[in-house]
Protein backbone atom coordinates (compact mmCIF):
# COMPACT_ATOMS: atom_id res chain seq x y z
CA UNK A 1 0.00 0.00 0.00
CA UNK A 2 0.74 3.73 -0.09
CA UNK A 3 1.29 6.39 2.11
CA UNK A 4 1.18 10.53 1.44
CA UNK A 5 2.42 12.99 3.75
CA UNK A 6 0.53 15.37 4.93
CA UNK A 7 1.49 17.89 2.15
CA UNK A 8 0.41 15.82 -0.58
CA UNK A 9 -2.90 15.35 2.01
CA UNK A 10 -3.31 18.82 1.86
CA UNK A 11 -2.29 20.90 -0.64
CA UNK A 12 -3.85 22.30 -3.44
CA UNK A 13 -3.45 21.39 -6.85
CA UNK A 14 -0.76 24.50 -7.19
CA UNK A 15 0.79 23.09 -4.12
CA UNK A 16 4.62 22.63 -3.94
CA UNK A 17 6.16 19.05 -2.59
CA UNK A 18 8.76 19.89 0.83
CA UNK A 19 11.25 19.29 -1.15
CA UNK A 20 10.43 22.03 -3.64
CA UNK A 21 9.58 24.35 -1.12
CA UNK A 22 12.97 23.93 0.80
CA UNK A 23 14.70 24.92 -2.29
CA UNK A 24 12.75 27.41 -3.01
CA UNK A 25 13.26 29.54 0.17
CA UNK A 26 15.90 28.35 2.12
CA UNK A 27 18.48 30.71 -0.05
CA UNK A 28 15.83 33.57 1.96
CA UNK A 29 16.84 31.81 5.20
CA UNK A 30 19.53 34.10 7.50
CA UNK A 31 21.21 33.76 10.44
CA UNK A 32 20.85 36.48 13.25
CA UNK A 33 23.15 37.10 15.48
CA UNK A 34 23.14 40.55 18.07
CA UNK A 35 25.04 41.26 21.05
CA UNK A 36 24.17 43.34 23.36
CA UNK A 37 26.59 45.53 26.56
CA UNK A 38 24.60 45.66 29.91
CA UNK A 39 26.47 47.64 32.67
CA UNK A 40 25.66 46.13 35.95
CA UNK A 41 26.04 47.29 39.28
CA UNK A 42 29.31 45.49 40.86
CA UNK A 43 28.65 45.40 44.53
CA UNK A 44 31.26 42.71 45.73
CA UNK A 45 33.16 45.48 47.13
CA UNK A 46 30.13 46.54 49.84
CA UNK A 47 29.76 42.56 50.33
CA UNK A 48 33.46 42.59 51.82
CA UNK A 49 33.26 45.75 53.42
CA UNK A 50 34.72 47.47 51.03
CA UNK A 51 33.01 50.72 50.13
CA UNK A 52 32.79 52.05 46.76
CA UNK A 53 31.10 55.34 47.53
CA UNK A 54 31.65 56.45 43.62
CA UNK A 55 30.03 53.45 42.51
CA UNK A 56 31.55 50.41 40.41
CA UNK A 57 29.83 48.87 37.15
CA UNK A 58 30.87 45.71 35.01
CA UNK A 59 30.23 45.34 31.46
CA UNK A 60 28.60 42.65 30.78
CA UNK A 61 28.02 41.49 26.89
CA UNK A 62 25.55 39.44 26.25
CA UNK A 63 24.98 37.90 22.75
CA UNK A 64 21.72 36.41 20.91
CA UNK A 65 21.16 34.07 17.85
CA UNK A 66 17.58 34.41 16.07
CA UNK A 67 17.01 33.67 12.29
CA UNK A 68 16.05 36.21 9.26
CA UNK A 69 14.38 36.43 5.85
CA UNK A 70 15.29 38.55 3.19
CA UNK A 71 12.95 41.32 2.14
CA UNK A 72 14.63 42.42 -1.08
CA UNK A 73 17.93 41.32 -2.88
CA UNK A 74 19.33 44.83 -1.98
CA UNK A 75 20.06 43.64 1.66
CA UNK A 76 16.80 44.41 3.65
CA UNK A 77 15.99 41.56 6.47
CA UNK A 78 12.85 41.14 8.33
CA UNK A 79 13.29 39.35 11.86
CA UNK A 80 11.40 39.60 15.35
CA UNK A 81 12.28 42.82 17.17
CA UNK A 82 13.39 40.50 20.15
CA UNK A 83 15.92 39.43 18.83
CA UNK A 84 17.71 42.69 17.87
CA UNK A 85 16.09 44.69 21.21
CA UNK A 86 15.37 43.52 24.69
CA UNK A 87 13.95 45.68 27.35
CA UNK A 88 16.83 45.10 30.40
CA UNK A 89 19.63 46.19 27.63
CA UNK A 90 18.22 48.17 24.71
CA UNK A 91 19.13 48.34 20.97
CA UNK A 92 21.76 45.56 20.19
CA UNK A 93 25.50 47.23 19.46
CA UNK A 94 26.03 45.00 16.82
CA UNK A 95 24.14 42.79 14.86
CA UNK A 96 25.64 40.33 11.99
CA UNK A 97 23.76 37.86 9.35
CA UNK A 98 24.81 34.71 8.37
CA UNK A 99 23.42 33.48 4.46
CA UNK A 100 22.98 30.35 3.51
CA UNK A 101 26.42 29.80 1.92
CA UNK A 102 27.82 31.02 4.97
CA UNK A 103 28.56 34.18 3.56
CA UNK A 104 28.57 37.21 6.90
CA UNK A 105 27.64 40.87 6.79
CA UNK A 106 27.69 42.93 9.37
CA UNK A 107 23.82 44.35 9.36
CA UNK A 108 22.60 47.92 10.95
CA UNK A 109 18.90 47.93 12.43
CA UNK A 110 17.00 50.25 10.50
CA UNK A 111 13.37 50.21 12.35
CA UNK A 112 11.57 47.88 15.01
CA UNK A 113 8.40 47.78 16.85
CA UNK A 114 8.72 46.22 20.01
CA UNK A 115 4.55 46.05 20.03
CA UNK A 116 4.25 43.93 16.70
CA UNK A 117 7.47 42.33 17.53
CA UNK A 118 8.89 42.98 13.89
CA UNK A 119 12.72 44.57 12.88
CA UNK A 120 14.03 45.53 9.85
CA UNK A 121 17.84 44.89 9.05
CA UNK A 122 19.96 46.22 6.48
CA UNK A 123 23.12 44.75 5.07
CA UNK A 124 25.71 46.35 2.30
CA UNK A 125 24.80 43.55 -0.44
CA UNK A 126 22.63 43.08 -3.40
CA UNK A 127 21.81 40.00 -6.07
CA UNK A 128 20.55 38.02 -2.84
CA UNK A 129 17.07 35.49 -2.71
CA UNK A 130 14.66 37.63 -2.25
CA UNK A 131 11.42 35.33 -0.44
CA UNK A 132 8.11 35.58 -2.03
CA UNK A 133 5.42 36.71 0.75
CA UNK A 134 2.22 35.54 0.74
CA UNK A 135 -1.57 36.49 1.63
CA UNK A 136 -1.65 35.13 5.38
CA UNK A 137 -5.73 36.25 5.36
CA UNK A 138 -6.10 33.27 2.80
CA UNK A 139 -4.51 30.90 5.26
CA UNK A 140 -7.28 28.24 6.28
CA UNK A 141 -7.10 25.72 8.98
CA UNK A 142 -6.03 22.66 8.67
CA UNK A 143 -3.56 23.80 5.44
CA UNK A 144 0.06 22.50 5.84
CA UNK A 145 2.35 24.80 7.21
CA UNK A 146 6.91 24.52 6.83
CA UNK A 147 8.99 26.31 9.50
CA UNK A 148 12.10 26.71 8.58
CA UNK A 149 14.89 28.40 11.26
CA UNK A 150 17.95 27.96 13.36
CA UNK A 151 16.80 26.17 16.33
CA UNK A 152 19.30 26.25 19.16
CA UNK A 153 21.68 28.50 17.36
CA UNK A 154 23.66 28.14 13.83
CA UNK A 155 25.11 24.96 14.32
CA UNK A 156 21.43 23.67 13.23
CA UNK A 157 21.27 26.49 10.53
CA UNK A 158 18.17 25.90 8.29
CA UNK A 159 16.22 23.36 10.17
CA UNK A 160 12.93 22.45 8.51
CA UNK A 161 9.92 21.36 10.29
CA UNK A 162 6.57 20.69 8.66
CA UNK A 163 3.04 20.68 10.26
CA UNK A 164 -0.21 22.48 10.23
CA UNK A 165 -2.13 25.98 10.02
CA UNK A 166 -3.27 24.89 13.78
CA UNK A 167 -5.62 27.80 14.55
CA UNK A 168 -5.94 31.61 13.67
CA UNK A 169 -6.38 35.17 15.07
CA UNK A 170 -5.12 33.90 18.30
CA UNK A 171 -4.70 36.24 20.78
CA UNK A 172 -1.80 35.99 23.20
CA UNK A 173 -0.47 38.23 25.92
CA UNK A 174 3.00 38.03 25.92
CA UNK A 175 5.54 40.56 28.09
CA UNK A 176 2.47 43.10 28.48
CA UNK A 177 1.80 42.82 25.10
CA UNK A 178 -1.51 41.51 23.40
CA UNK A 179 -0.61 40.06 20.03
CA UNK A 180 -2.54 38.49 17.04
CA UNK A 181 -1.06 35.40 16.06
CA UNK A 182 -1.45 31.82 13.60
CA UNK A 183 -0.89 28.69 15.62
CA UNK A 184 0.81 26.38 13.96
CA UNK A 185 1.84 22.36 15.26
CA UNK A 186 5.32 22.52 13.16
CA UNK A 187 8.30 22.03 15.84
CA UNK A 188 9.99 25.76 16.76
CA UNK A 189 12.52 26.28 19.24
CA UNK A 190 15.00 28.63 20.66
CA UNK A 191 16.40 30.54 17.88
CA UNK A 192 13.86 29.97 15.27
CA UNK A 193 12.57 33.57 16.24
CA UNK A 194 12.21 36.07 13.26
CA UNK A 195 11.79 32.76 10.48
CA UNK A 196 9.31 32.13 8.11
CA UNK A 197 6.08 30.26 8.56
CA UNK A 198 6.05 29.08 4.86
CA UNK A 199 2.73 28.01 3.14
CA UNK A 200 1.86 25.37 0.48
CA UNK A 201 3.00 27.32 -2.60
CA UNK A 202 6.31 28.35 -1.05
CA UNK A 203 5.07 32.39 0.29
CA UNK A 204 6.23 33.23 3.48
CA UNK A 205 2.74 33.99 5.53
CA UNK A 206 3.96 34.63 8.91
CA UNK A 207 7.01 35.23 11.11
CA UNK A 208 7.78 32.68 14.35
CA UNK A 209 7.78 34.54 16.98
CA UNK A 210 7.05 32.51 20.01
CA UNK A 211 6.80 28.93 21.39
CA UNK A 212 3.44 27.88 23.39
CA UNK A 213 4.39 26.80 26.84
CA UNK A 214 3.07 26.70 30.32
CA UNK A 215 4.63 29.92 30.24
CA UNK A 216 4.94 31.95 27.03
CA UNK A 217 8.40 33.21 25.70
CA UNK A 218 10.45 34.98 22.87
CA UNK A 219 12.43 31.98 20.92
CA UNK A 220 15.67 34.06 20.38
CA UNK A 221 18.17 32.05 22.36
CA UNK A 222 20.45 34.49 24.12
CA UNK A 223 23.80 33.88 26.06
CA UNK A 224 26.15 35.04 28.79
CA UNK A 225 29.45 35.94 27.15
CA UNK A 226 32.15 35.76 29.93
Amino acid sequence: YSTANIFEISKSEKGLSTQEIYTKVFPSVVGVSASFTNSQSNSYGNYFGYGMPNGNYAEQEVTGTGTGIVMSTDGYILTNAHVIYRSSYGVATEVSILMFDETEYAAKVVAFDAQTDVAVLKVDASGLVAAEFGDSSQLQVGDAAIAIGNPLGFDLFGTLTVGYISGLNREVSANDMLLNLIQTDAAINSGNSGGPLINMFGQVVGINSLKMTSTMSGLSSINTVE
